[in-house]
């Protein structure tokens, strides 16, 4: 079964919302996720190595901003499949003429909705609903002494998170600042 993506740029290169085909009746509803040849039509030719499924007790939850460093950095596939979530990406690539640019997507279970999180880019998010689940693919495995984080308040990337007391591990509280 082939689907049918509707692709959206969102506003850095190679960052992509793809929607999938949802079909519904009264039994509930289908949706093929992800599909390789569906992918690469889209202009995402990638082998996706593992799935990653993070369950979020609380509203308020957020985790970022994270990335890998070369040569590991990773690219994602990432899906809300239970709630609600605004998911963040921001280019800290300090090369970059986007340095410090950032977009950001409300993902809600049951869109059929993807968001595509190329290699080198910075992620986060934080959960709008109680129990809400994530599924994220990534090409990579994660390499320990390749992890990245910036402090999910940094003032370059200065986010709109929509939440003032965000809940966050001790790490991403303690992470630091991408500039001195």
């Amino acid at each position: 079964m082939t689907t049918q993506l509707h692709v959206t740029a969102l506003g850095l290169p190679g960052v992509l919302l793809l929607k999938s085909i949802v079909h519904a009746d009264a039994r509930g509803s289908f949706t093929q996720s992800w599909q390789a040849a569906d992918w690469r039509a889209a202009g995402v030719d990638i082998a996706f190595m593992q799935d990653n499924l993070v369950c979020n007790a609380r509203r308020g939850t957020l985790r970022g901003m994270h990335w890998q460093r070369e040569p590991h950095a990773q690219a994602k596939a990432v899906q809300c499949v239970r709630g609600a979530l605004l998911d963040v990406v921001a280019d800290v690539r300090p090369e970059s003429s986007l340095f410090g640019r950032w977009i950001s997507v409300e993902l809600k279970a049951g869109e059929g909705e993807s968001l595509y999180v190329p290699a080198g880019y910075a992620h986060g998010y934080v959960t709008t609903e109680d129990d809400t689940i994530v599924l994220y693919k990534v090409d990579k495995p994660w390499v320990p002494g390749s992890e990245a984080s910036c402090r999910w308040n940094d003032p370059t990337l200065n986010i709109d998170w929509r939440c003032e007391n965000p809940i966050l591990s001790e790490k991403d509280a303690a992470a630091p600042f991408l500039l001195p």
